[in-house]
């Protein structure tokens, strides 16, 4: 998964629950840390 992919999950996520905060848990939560982590 690359980052424009996970905010978009984030966005419909959103949408969808109205929540404003999420937790990112496993190898996605480097992307919020790391936006520009390698994709290997």
């Amino acid at each position: 998964m690359k980052r424009d992919q996970l905010e978009h999950i984030i966005r419909a996520a959103t949408g969808i629950t109205g929540a404003q905060e999420f937790v990112i848990v496993g190898s996605q939560s480097n992307l919020g840390q790391f936006p520009n982590a390698p994709e290997d």
